[in-house]
């Protein structure tokens, strides 16, 4: 499947209590690790160990800093 042409991105801060300024298109992950995402609903999950390098295709509103050890976090939007 090919990648859309993003006109916006940048980069993720982790955070327990602060939304993106909104809902991601998809997350480059450039350090491997655990990323632990927040849905538009507010329900919470984890990807575990996910490679550098990766292109996650998520809608997240947050990215927990809590037990997220993947680095190097770019949001694109739609």
């Amino acid at each position: 499947m090919p990648m859309t042409a993003y006109q916006t991105w940048g980069p993720i801060t982790p955070s327990d209590t602060v939304d993106l300024p909104r809902l991601t298109a998809g997350i480059w992950v450039g350090t491997a690790g655990n990323l632990v995402a927040v849905t538009a609903g507010g329900d919470t999950s984890t990807l575990l160990a996910v490679p550098a390098g990766c292109w996650v295709p998520l809608a997240a509103r947050r990215i927990n800093a809590t037990n997220t050890t993947a680095g190097g976090l770019v949001a694109f939007y739609g």
